[in-house]
């Protein structure tokens, strides 16, 4: 990005500020959540602008997204204050998971990016636990997500042309812990083991008494 338009986006902000600040001292009402979004916000722009105009400088994303999440963030709570309450952290967690995807996007070989994208994702679901998902559901959403996100590395990252294997086993393990978690938080969870370890005992007899083939 050129000297001079540096110049032009700190100079639009420097007025757009100054405006706002008059505006709060005329109207006699504070706007200073206003200002620091938009504050905030043009800083995710300048550096949304770095990453546009030169894709090598993948770096940019990790500012860029987050900035604009907690500039969104704060003129929420300015505007509608009782909504951050919904959406405070996917707003915030959800933007630094995004600027994570944007980098593996850009360079397919730091495939080590999905996994704290996945993780920050699986943490903005969370964060709703306590308003919108139902309670004690947490815990096996957090599980679950995060071993989605090493399926989802296994699918998708292939450093070198080829696709690695490890990713599988700790989504396995995550997922069965998961699944317990899960079961453990419904009603009838309590009627599923007992069945479960019953199926597994009568299978285990059977492989024992049966008669072997010579």
């Amino acid at each position: 990005m050129s000297e001079s338009r540096w110049r032009l986006i700190g100079g639009a902000a420097l007025i757009l500020t100054g405006l706002l600040a008059l505006v709060s001292l005329w109207l006699e009402v504070s706007l200073v959540g206003v200002v620091w979004g938009i504050l905030l916000a043009v800083g995710g722009v300048v550096f949304l602008g770095v990453l546009l105009s030169n894709r090598e400088a993948w770096w940019a994303a990790f500012p860029a997204f987050p900035l604009l999440g907690i500039a969104a963030l704060v003129l929420l709570g300015t505007f509608a204050p009782q909504a951050t309450r919904y959406l405070g952290g996917v707003l915030v967690l959800g933007s630094v998971g995004l600027s994570f995807v944007v980098i593996y996007l850009l360079r397919r070989e730091f495939w080590w990016a999905i996994i704290p994208a996945g993780t920050m994702f699986t943490l903005a679901v969370v964060s709703l636990e306590d308003s919108i998902l139902p309670a004690d559901s947490g815990g096996w959403i957090f599980f679950a997500g995060l071993g989605l996100t090493f399926l989802a590395l296994y699918a998708l990252s292939r450093p070198g042309g080829a696709r690695m294997t490890w990713p599988l086993y700790p989504a396995a393990i995550l997922l069965a812990f998961a699944a317990l978690l899960f079961l453990g938080a419904i009603e009838m969870g309590r009627f599923i083991w007992p069945l479960a370890l019953i199926l597994i005992g009568v299978f285990l007899v059977y492989r024992a008494v049966r008669p072997r083939q010579a």
